[in-house]
């Protein structure tokens, strides 16, 4: 019996097998600019159309120093020999070709080497594949227009030129695949890919890499570099650290490295312009963890398992960058989108950033309380006018304050002297009104405003913003909600009694606390970019 037996992969289902692995489109087109990188090259030309039957087709161009026969059959290998820098964006010898036919059935690599002469093409066509059941990869003559798109970068000189045909995964399947809603489907996926490329290379794109500035042009129109950190609109650098890290081999051979941390706080809407607005992106899928391989972003809008996305985290976004060292510390998968990081480094890590996280946290809410208490004139003037409308059958009792934060109510049942707010005259009401916060975290208390018996509410407080404020385009909800409020101060001010009034009080602290413990456990809402205005015309 031999001791070991030689199983060469089934090809039909291995090359179909590779095929998921999955790859998202953007993912898949950046691993095609990463070998690009990898080439040297300071030209990218990316194109992505769909000819008249209503077929996509892909092609990326470069000038990078090219490949001779040797380099492309390697280069066409599943598995391919390792590149000679460890630094290379290509790292595992799969992504051409896995992340090709993630998305499409015949990949083609035309290229020309250094040392001149006629470009050679290969072909990968997984019907073939399928049809023979072998690893055949063809070698087909160059066509005409695929050296006209190799030289659109290469300009007759070294280069390479990737096409991908047969493309069935990019859009959805449409009934009339040269329609407008394939053709609008394409061109968002342009869109999509714009932006991704801004963002993956934005070190390449604006020359931060040594020795390689490289221009990037999507459809003919140049790609230009998106820095999630808002330094040019007044983002505040928080930390800024180089940390050194021992890593030791299988041999217990130990290399030195280190990765870099920089957090920021960016500023809140309210304080830029629409312009600023629209470079910041302050969505919750840009906040946490901007994780950088040798200037390339391999994974962001993550918080790496330190915490959970959440809208008041919108204004923290942190650099981590590393280089190829740490490739097997942070097992980088495949796809070169995701990293993993051990339990002691997370809660290093955690640590280190949770002052600057705290601190884009606070102003993120002090500018929500803010902007809710600046909206509160639209968001409750129609409950205003209603109360003021009905006040005379509802009220029952008279509140007198001195002026001390001290009032006398008079009710059926006497006087009684309490506590009471006194609102400025020039606060939004009268008979709602918001306020940045209340003593003791209440949600609500009795209030005096411009002379009227008012409610006062908390915008500080989690009920606000995460019931108020997600019901702001729905009037009936924001008037129920104030009627009731002010309700209970109504009846709070027609029954008590100096026996009675601490019993009150701890009344209100008790449902404040109730209510902000179920409020967190409700979903939080990003308000600040968007009018309040539901109460106004219901």
């Amino acid at each position: 019996m031999p001791d070991s037996v030689v199983l060469p992969p089934q090809a039909a289902r291995t090359i179909e097998g590779l095929r998921d692995t999955g790859y998202e489109p953007s993912d898949a087109l950046e691993d095609i600019v990463d070998n690009s990188i990898a080439a040297g090259a300071t030209e990218i030309l990316i194109r992505v159309w769909m000819n008249l039957a209503g077929e996509p087709l892909v092609t990326v161009s470069d000038n990078g120093h090219g490949m001779d026969e040797a380099d492309l059959i390697n280069a066409m290998t599943y598995g391919s020999e390792a590149r000679p820098n460890p630094a290379s964006l290509g790292k595992f010898g799969l992504g051409l070709k896995t992340a090709s036919t993630a998305m499409c059935r015949q990949l083609t690599v035309v290229t020309r080497g250094t040392g001149g002469g006629a470009p050679q093409a290969a072909t990968w066509d997984l019907d073939l594949v399928q049809e023979r059941n072998e690893w055949l990869l063809q070698r087909p003559e160059p066509t005409p227009e695929q050296v006209e798109l190799l030289d659109e970068a290469a300009a007759g000189g070294a280069g390479t030129l990737v096409v991908w045909s047969k493309v069935d995964r990019l859009i959805n399947d449409y009934v009339n695949p040269a329609g407008k809603a394939a053709r609008n489907a394409l061109q968002r996926r342009v869109d999509e890919f714009r932006a991704s490329l801004a963002l993956t290379y934005l070190r390449f794109l604006r020359g931060d890499q040594p020795n390689q500035k490289v221009r990037i042009l999507l459809n003919d129109e140049e790609v230009e570099p998106w820095d999630p950190f808002g330094e040019a609109f007044g983002a505040e650098m928080l930390l800024d650290q180089e940390l050194p890290v021992e890593i030791r081999d299988a041999d217990a051979t130990t290399t030195k490295a280190s990765f870099r941390l920089r957090a920021f706080a960016l500023p809140p809407r309210s304080e830029l312009t629409k312009d600023q607005q629209d470079l910041a992106r302050i969505l919750t899928a840009n906040q946490g963890f901007y994780v950088f391989r040798e200037g390339r972003l391999l994974a962001h809008g993550t918080w790496l398992g330190l915490r959970s996305v959440e809208p008041h985290f919108n204004l923290s976004r942190i650099e981590f960058s590393f280089d190829h060292q740490l490739d097997d510390a942070f097992q980088i998968d495949i796809k070169k989108s995701r990293i993993h990081l051990q339990r002691d480094l997370q809660d290093h890590l955690r640590r280190l950033v949770q002052p600057a996280i705290a601190e884009a946290e606070n102003r993120y809410r002090k500018n929500q309380r803010t902007v809710a208490v600046a909206t509160q004139g639209d968001l409750h003037t129609t409950s205003n006018t209603i109360i003021g409308q009905n006040r005379d059958r509802l009220v029952t009792s008279t509140v007198t304050p001195d002026g001390a934060g001290q009032a006398t109510v008079h009710n059926s049942r006497g006087l009684t002297t309490i506590s009471i707010g006194v609102v400025p005259d020039d606060t939004p009401g009268p008979h709602v009104v918001v306020q940045d916060s209340l003593d003791d975290g209440l949600l609500w208390r009795p209030a005096i405003a411009n002379g009227e018996q008012a409610v006062a509410i908390n915008a500080g407080h989690p009920f606000y913003r995460r019931v108020y404020l997600a019901n702001r385009r729905n009037g009936t909800a924001i008037q129920g909600m104030n009627f009731l409020l002010w309700g209970l101060c109504q009846a709070e001010w027609a029954v008590i009694t100096e026996d009675e009034k601490e019993h009150m009080d701890a009344v209100r602290r008790e449902v404040s606390r109730v209510a902000r413990l179920l409020a967190n456990e409700l979903p939080d809402v990003e308000t600040d970019d968007e009018p309040t205005t539901a109460d106004s015309g219901s």
